[in-house]
């Protein structure tokens, strides 16, 4: 059988203590040098803000489903690499993971928006050509991996997601998209996306993960 993962290997654990440690410093860093409270740095915009705590609930659920589908995407791949397949399909997962992981830190922090638009001065319909780049890259690149795989689902993903894109940059001119309207149908179709997008992928890699325990005679990972 290929070789096996160490389960026993402290270097992950490591990683994420530095991760976490490089953090706490900056923290540090923040406080002393401008002045920012660690209250701002460490509790929820909610507690700091006083509003109600399921203010932005569906925002946050979207931000969940990023980071699974970030996570499932590299922990597959580096699976995969581990059994000995280090193939198209794990560079699939690692670059399908890198971007997810990107675009859970956009949503999240609001880049294109309000760091890149608003205080840079970075149009975000530059970020929006970016992306459509990137994509349409990763499916020339990859195409033989998506077409065996339920690409359906990433069909329906990337509509949902451009719909929602498309409402956002033409809100102002659509005055039946401007208010309440625009917010529900804008964010409505983002989620929707950001579910297919996870759906896609659980199911990219659990049949990824599947095949290559068969192959390899060992008992699949789900039962």
């Amino acid at each position: 059988m290929g070789s096996r993962m160490n389960l026993r290997s402290p270097t992950l654990s490591g990683a994420l203590y530095f991760v976490c440690g490089v953090l706490l410093c900056a923290a540090l860093l923040a406080h002393a040098a401008l002045g920012v409270p660690f209250e701002k740095l460490f509790r929820g915009p909610n507690a700091i803000a006083e509003m109600h705590p399921f203010t932005g609930a569906l925002s946050v659920v979207g931000t969940f489903m990023w980071a699974a589908g970030a996570a499932i995407c590299l922990f597959s791949a580096a699976v995969l690499r581990a059994r000995g397949a280090s193939g198209p399909l794990s560079g699939f997962l690692i670059a399908s993971g890198g971007l997810t992981l990107w675009l859970l830190f956009d949503d999240q922090f609001q880049i294109h928006e309000e760091i890149a638009d608003d205080r840079l001065g970075v149009d975000q319909r530059f970020f929006f050509i970016a992306y459509l780049g990137l994509i349409a890259w990763g499916v020339y690149h990859f195409r033989t991996c998506i077409f065996d795989s339920p690409y359906p689902l990433l069909v329906a993903s990337l509509a949902f997601l451009g719909l929602s894109v498309a409402i956002d940059v033409f809100h102002s001119v659509v005055p039946a998209l401007d208010g309440d309207a625009g917010f529900f149908l804008e964010d409505g179709f983002k989620l929707l996306g950001i579910a297919g997008w996870l759906g896609y992928y659980a199911q990219t890699c659990f049949g990824a993960l599947g095949i290559t325990a068969t192959m390899e005679g060992v008992a699949a990972p789900l039962r």
